[in-house]
């Protein structure tokens, strides 16, 4: 399975685009996962309806949380802190059957 992290831009959708249609010719199963979505819902949304029409499972969508960069300055994985975001990864993580 190939998962495609994606952030809700324009050039995050052009290349989301791309990388599922690479998956599609060597039919590998895909899902996708908006890092970020909180900046920009409207195009999220669009991106994630694209992927369902490519085939793809949305796996979910992680929060911008400053607490990611706090926990690389920490050299911790932001999954090993309470920060919001984490609870997010855990969900995409469980949502893929990880």
């Amino acid at each position: 399975m190939v998962l495609v992290v994606t952030e809700p831009t324009l050039s995050g959708e052009h290349d989301l685009s791309r990388v599922l249609s690479l998956a599609r010719h060597f039919e590998i199963p895909s899902a996708v996962c908006v890092n970020k979505w909180d900046l920009n819902g409207e195009m999220t949304e669009r991106i994630e309806e694209s992927a369902c029409r490519a085939g793809a499972i949305v796996a979910g969508r992680i929060r911008y949380d400053r607490a990611f960069t706090q926990a690389q300055i920490r050299e911790r994985a932001v999954v090993e802190t309470d920060a919001p975001c984490s609870g997010d990864i855990r969900r995409v993580w469980e949502r893929l059957g990880l």
